[in-house]
């Protein structure tokens, strides 16, 4: 048999997803739009290829000049991949300058509760975000 999954309940915890032990992936649906988009992706780590200490996934689609979707997933900040739904938000519902762009990248870390020994990610993945947005923007 066959069945499909959306990606936000693909995984259930740090590197276990729900493929079961039988079971392969046969293909991967990403839905076309005929919206313009521009998706950066942004990371830090510690050399070129290795483990990510940080990331975030910017997608941003515009109907004409309006902003009419914002995605935003960060890696490496959680057991799993989150979305920043309130940065998602106020990107679309908001201003473009630069001061609204930092305080909606801010937005990823509100509620986060960082460990003693990697606080340091809360920094580092604002600023992963708002560089992805202004690269998007940009493109």
């Amino acid at each position: 048999g066959e069945r499909r999954v959306p990606m936000t309940s693909f995984y259930r915890w740090s590197g276990e997803t729900v493929v079961k032990p039988h079971e392969l992936i046969k293909s991967i649906a990403v839905p076309r739009t005929t919206f313009r988009q521009a998706q950066v992706f942004e990371k830090s780590a510690g050399w070129d290829g290795d483990f990510a200490d940080a990331s975030a996934a910017v997608n941003l689609t515009w109907d004409g000049e309006r902003l009419i979707s914002a995605a935003i997933s960060l890696g490496a900040v959680s057991p799993l991949p989150i979305r920043a739904t309130a940065t998602e938000e106020a990107l679309v519902d908001g201003k473009r300058s630069d001061k609204a762009i930092r305080v909606a990248a801010e937005m990823v870390v509100h509620g986060a509760l960082p460990l003693s020994d990697n606080a340091h990610k809360a920094n580092l993945v604002v600023n992963l975000t708002e560089r992805a947005i202004h690269r998007c923007l940009a493109g």
